[in-house]
């Protein structure tokens, strides 16, 4: 596995994708030693009428368009590959493996939980383990908790999907808006770790709003996550630590759950007897 694609051109351009929610994101950067520094960002909230499948190219002109830059000229492309909407992460990943085949562009695929606790670790919590519980619906959350810390993701427990009883009191929780209110009471009678209880005064049920519980909304907000793609290859680049893939043939998506669909039942085609 290699880092950063190499090119003859002296400016390194990075395309950064995530349909994986209501929210469409996308953005192109330009590799520096210090920071990533943005040439044009997109934010499409789509409706019952325009997904992401539908104006993903479009909207893809529009932002090589105001960056001055053609699909040749990007090097590097970080796609969001869940978990999330099924659809969305499928639209992003279609493009990805089509623009890794085809052009002179290096794709990274980069999931939820990594980029969060990148973004948390980073920032927020330095050397913290945290929980990141992504809505599932149904009361179930996509989760995973652990930190990242010198360039490596260590994992308390890796990707999975489980019922929201199964969150700790003992560590911050990163979750989805719509999880807040439920967190809040799953956790404030849930007793603190033998380790945890002394000489603290937190409580769940009056600090809802406070650092140990924020929204996955607000972070992007803030930072969008095509802005935290970039940001995070870029600390590969520096730190030495390896992207998680680097090959179209390896763009997979992080679903941790089947589809909740129901395939018809396909009646007998009975074709009618020719008179003869």
């Amino acid at each position: 596995m290699t880092l950063l694609s190499q090119t003859k051109r002296s400016n390194h351009t990075l395309l950064a994708l995530d349909t994986s929610g209501p929210t469409l994101y996308m953005g192109i950067y330009e590799k520096t030693d210090t920071a990533p520094v943005t040439l044009g960002e997109r934010q499409v909230t789509s409706d019952s009428q325009r997904y992401h499948s539908a104006i993903l190219m479009d909207e893809l002109g529009e932002l090589l368009k105001a960056a001055g830059k053609t699909l040749n000229e990007i090097d590097d492309l970080a796609i969001h590959n869940g978990p999330g909407s099924f659809t969305g992460i499928r639209t992003g990943l279609i493009s990805a493996r089509t623009f890794g085949q085809f052009l002179p562009i290096t794709p990274y695929a980069i999931n939820a939980f990594e980029l969060i606790l990148y973004a948390c670790s980073s920032i927020l919590f330095p050397a913290q383990a945290l929980q990141v519980a992504i809505d599932a619906r149904r009361g179930r959350i996509y989760y995973a908790s652990g930190k990242f810390e010198q360039g490596a993701f260590a994992w308390q427990q890796s990707p999975c999907l489980l019922p929201i009883e199964a969150l700790s009191p003992d560590y911050p929780v990163i979750a989805s808006q719509s999880l807040l209110a439920a967190i809040t009471d799953v956790l404030k009678d849930k007793p603190l770790a033998e380790k945890n209880r002394k000489g603290t005064e937190f409580s769940w049920e009056k600090n809802r709003h406070s650092h140990k519980l924020l929204s996955i909304e607000a972070l992007y907000e803030k930072t969008p996550p095509s802005r935290l793609m970039a940001m995070m290859l870029l600390s590969a680049c520096q730190q030495k630590f390896h992207p998680p893939s680097c090959s179209w043939q390896t763009l997979l998506p992080l679903y941790l759950e089947e589809p909740n669909i129901t395939l018809p039942k396909k009646n007998p085609v009975i074709l009618p007897v020719a008179d003869f």
